[in-house]
């Protein structure tokens, strides 16, 4: 873990995340960058978002984008790091990076989700507890908060 990231973890390429070219197919990343945050939040003790002080909310992505640099590929281990975390009014977008064995960067991912309860869906603010829990992890909050 760099001295920059706010959580991170460590994996193995697994032959079924490759693709025909014998890569990690690069809608993984996505999975696997869902997968860390959902490890980050049972490693802050809150694996139960939605249920923070009583909401019945989720965090629908409304935006995901990632940059390839270099492949990876099956039974080597990488490291993916949760780099920075950033929460708006009602948005908590969230900045990945993957690395090599070695230590180098092979992708940045970034994703975007939205605070909504109810059906249909109507966005809301980030839930104070779940801001300040955050905060206290590493996250910051946006300037123009949106």
């Amino acid at each position: 873990m760099a001295p920059r990231d706010i959580y991170s973890r460590k994996w193995r390429v697994w032959w079924s995340e490759t693709d025909a070219a014998g890569i990690m197919h690069f809608s993984k990343y996505f999975a696997i960058c869902e997968r860390l945050e959902e490890e980050f939040y049972f490693h802050i003790g809150i694996g139960e978002k939605a249920r923070m002080a009583g909401h019945k909310i989720w965090f629908p992505r409304v935006h995901a984008e990632c940059d390839y640099k270099k492949p990876l590929l099956p039974r080597r281990t990488y490291e993916v790091a949760l780099t920075s975390i950033e929460i708006g009014r009602s948005s908590i977008t969230y900045s990945y990076e993957f690395r090599n064995s070695e230590g180098e960067p092979v992708a940045n991912c970034k994703i975007v989700t939205v605070t909504v309860t109810g059906f249909p869906p109507q966005k809301i603010p980030v839930p104070r507890e779940l801001r300040e829990i955050l905060v206290k992890h590493g996250a910051v909050e946006k300037a123009s908060a949106g």
